[in-house]
């Protein structure tokens, strides 16, 4: 047992549960992670944020997200960072980390407390939200559909800063349409499989406007494959040219 407590949850299952939660970091910039919180026994609220290891998250960025967490959930907030296993910080099991209220130098400290919350919670907390089938055996099952958007959703928004822990591009252009478009066309393919008819009468309609969307962004990914080959017919020429 870690030396500071943790709070009993009121319920196994979190009543706030965001794929993609944002917080300002340290250097003003936008960080993301997967945020679920539980109300406690005491009143308060158990705060467990899961790095996506897509940058700087939580490795660096604990007390910006713990004064992120207390603000939007009060001050009687316990928050907790997660590692999933077989991340770079993790290793092979999952690591749970509490984070202690900043000091006078703005420093927080952490305790390791996984044992804590799976005693509190269960195994299902366990991998990357939605990846583990909870269990004794704790073996891997099939990823929900939420999960790999919710990973995709902060992907995006990490590819859209300018800053922070963003690279710079290190592709071509033609390269970049080209990556670009298969990631369309796979998201196209999902959102095609969306179901709206749901006998209401109002349902099919929904599904004819959907399928315009649909063959509106099958299109476009045609289009963005057309200039991803002709840039790269271009780039060839110049090279033959020189």
């Amino acid at each position: 047992m870690s030396e500071v407590e943790l709070p009993s949850p009121v319920r196994l299952m979190p009543t706030y549960d965001a794929h993609v939660w944002p917080f300002t970091n340290a250097l003003g910039h936008l960080t993301h992670v997967r945020l679920r919180v539980w109300p406690t026994r005491g009143g308060g609220h158990l705060a467990i944020g899961t790095d996506y290891m897509l940058g700087g998250g939580l490795v660096n960025m604990a007390e910006s997200f713990y004064a992120a967490v207390v603000r939007e959930f009060g001050a009687s907030a316990t928050v907790v960072r997660h590692f999933p296993a077989r991340t770079m910080l993790a290793g092979r099991g999952d690591k749970f980390q509490l984070l202690l209220e900043p000091d006078e130098r703005g420093v927080s400290d952490v305790w390791e407390c996984t044992e804590d919350v799976v005693e509190l919670l269960g195994p299902g907390v366990l991998g990357f939200p939605g990846d583990a089938a909870p269990g004794p055996g704790r073996e891997p099952g099939p990823a929900a559909q939420s999960v790999y958007l919710g990973r995709l959703h902060a992907a995006l928004l990490r590819l859209d800063q300018v800053h922070g822990t963003v690279v710079p591009k290190d592709v071509e252009p033609a390269d970049q349409m080209t990556l670009a478009t298969t990631a369309l066309e796979r998201l196209t393919k999902y959102i095609a499989n969306i179901v709206l008819d749901d006998d209401t009468g109002g349902g099919a309609e929904r599904e004819r406007r959907l399928a315009r969307v649909v063959d509106g962004l099958q299109q476009q990914a045609m289009q963005l494959m057309f200039l991803a080959d002709e840039t790269h017919a271009q780039t060839r020429k110049g090279r033959n040219e020189v």
